[in-house]
């Protein structure tokens, strides 16, 4: 190197942090919902609840219009890439909807959207589901209601930067997190950021068996 020459610095190389997370706002109201009806098109829970294909988009989204209220309210919503992923988290102390919560979220005007049959197996199944959750988890849980990313945008990471980035404020409060599938194609998805089954799968009388999986915390 020849004297009083100061070598120049490369340029730090560029970190690719992937697309950013936000928190859902009220202005994506219907492209938050037209993800999670996308994405659970063909879950085995929206399957059971409705039974008929042409019933199961508008069923479906007036489910997910609940999550969302509730979560906003009561938990946090995280979304990315406009809206083409979306998850719907509830902190520990609301993880049991009450009936003012419930009502809160819209839940009165579920025999008008979607009729008194699915209304009926919606509260069996949400008793089922709750039931599994209160067994399953004795003391303050996050609950992850769901992680949803539209058919269009899958395979590009975008689910699991969501429950990352979820995962990160859990950890976080040291709390552990609760949350059931009845999809069992998903439990590697979940297991590779740290989840673990806890237990036998769930059967109830009617509907689809679910698997409780559990992050964080001494659980």
């Amino acid at each position: 190197m020849a004297a009083g020459i100061q070598p120049v610095p490369e340029p730090a190389a560029k970190q690719d942090t992937g697309p950013e997370v936000t928190a859902f706002t009220p202005a994506q109201w219907h492209p938050a919902v037209a993800t999670l009806v996308s994405a659970f098109a063909e879950d085995p829970v929206a399957v059971h609840l409705f039974p008929d294909p042409a019933q199961r988009p508008a069923g479906m989204a007036h489910i997910f219009r609940m999550a969302l209220r509730y979560g906003k309210k009561y938990g946090r919503v995280d979304v990315i890439n406009s809206c083409g992923a979306v998850a719907v988290w509830v902190r520990p102390a609301y993880t049991t909807p009450s009936w003012l919560r419930m009502v809160q979220a819209g839940f009165l005007v579920s025999p008008f959207a979607v009729g008194w049959r699915a209304t009926r197996r919606m509260l069996s199944f949400e008793h089922f589901i709750s039931g599994c959750r209160m067994r399953t988890m004795a003391g303050p849980h996050w609950f992850l209601f769901c992680i949803g990313v539209r058919p269009d945008q899958q395979g590009q990471g975008l689910g699991a930067a969501l429950l990352r980035h979820g995962l990160q404020h859990v950890r976080a409060t040291g709390i552990p997190c609760y949350l059931e599938t009845a999809n069992e194609g998903n439990l590697s998805f979940y297991q590779k950021d740290g989840f673990r089954l806890v237990g036998e799968k769930h059967q109830p009388s009617a509907g689809p068996g679910v698997w409780s999986l559990v992050a964080g915390g001494d659980q």
